[in-house]
């Protein structure tokens, strides 16, 4: 196996325990309390759910509990996708869940999303060690979280490179679209809100250009991600290339069967801890010691 040379770190649900816009609408919200009433029937008028299916969430997954705030409503929007289904298949796709986190965020100036990304540390426990410990190589974030996320982790941790999902911003009536800014920053963005739209955007896409551009083979790669949405342009051509491609801790059986049936080993815990990666990435032969 060559000697690794990039890591491609995913946001949601590996570098944290959560998605990028549901930590954006859970520092607005605790700022300010705003109605998820006019939401939800929003989503329920343009058929993106039904009144049932938001009901039955409140009955399986909020105690019986109304949904009373808009973090609350992030929450259950998120487990459209991942938990709930309508007959065979789940009631959100990956589209629609990012689309309706935009949604939720209108309004919501880049400055204000900065700044939730700078208090935030609640990353997924042995991350913040491995980012330390793997220096000698060049590290990215490219995700499926909005690009203001992005930027504000990559800036923070120090990363390398990465990119996330162009979403529509506006100000004093003129739109555009914000593709995130990764190096200097340009503080004449900051007043520009979230017009609650965004752009197409395939990660896997963007990282395979980031590793033409930088002339890296994919045998020099370690990968990991928790979703099998990438396997086939992901995991795939890592593992079969000769790099490290790791599944971590798959979000549905759905995931876990595509993953185990392609032999792509799967870094299972019951609770999620990224320091086994350390030990992975330095010494491969070591995946068979923490991976199914």
């Amino acid at each position: 196996m060559s000697e690794i040379k990039v890591i491609g770190w995913d946001h949601d649900y590996v570098a944290v325990q959560t998605t990028g816009t549901n930590i954006s609408i859970k520092g607005i919200t605790e700022k300010r309390y705003i109605d998820p009433a006019p939401f939800i029937r929003y989503f329920i008028d343009d058929g993106w759910a039904t009144e049932d299916e938001f009901h039955r969430w409140e009955q399986e997954y909020n105690d019986g509990k109304k949904i009373d705030n808009l973090n609350e409503l992030a929450v259950c929007l998120t487990d459209f996708l991942y938990k709930m289904k309508r007959g065979d298949s789940h009631i959100f796709t990956k589209d629609q869940i990012v689309a309706s986190k935009q949604v939720l965020l209108k309004g919501t100036t880049i400055k204000e999303i900065r700044n939730i990304i700078e208090r935030f540390d609640d990353y997924t426990p042995g991350f913040k060690e491995a980012v330390g410990q793997l220096k000698d190589c060049e590290q990215t974030l490219y995700s499926d979280s909005m690009a203001p996320v992005i930027e504000k982790q990559i800036e923070k941790l120090g990363l390398d490179a990465g990119r996330g999902v162009p979403v529509g911003i506006e100000k004093d009536g003129t739109n555009d679209i914000y593709f995130g800014v990764y190096g200097d920053f340009n503080i004449s963005l900051l007043d520009w809100k979230l017009n609650g739209k965004k752009e197409d955007f395939f990660k896997t896409v963007e990282f395979m250009k980031y590793l033409n551009n930088r002339g890296i083979g994919l045998d020099e790669v370690a990968i990991i991600d928790d979703s099998g949405n990438n396997l086939e342009d992901l995991h795939k051509p890592v593992h079969e290339a000769g790099g490290i491609a790791i599944a971590f801790n798959p979000r549905s059986d759905k995931h876990y069967k595509s993953f185990q049936e392609s032999g792509i080993p799967i870094l299972k815990q019951d609770e999620p801890n990224l320091e086994p990666f350390i030990e992975i990435v330095k010494n491969p032969k070591s995946i068979g010691k923490y991976c199914i």
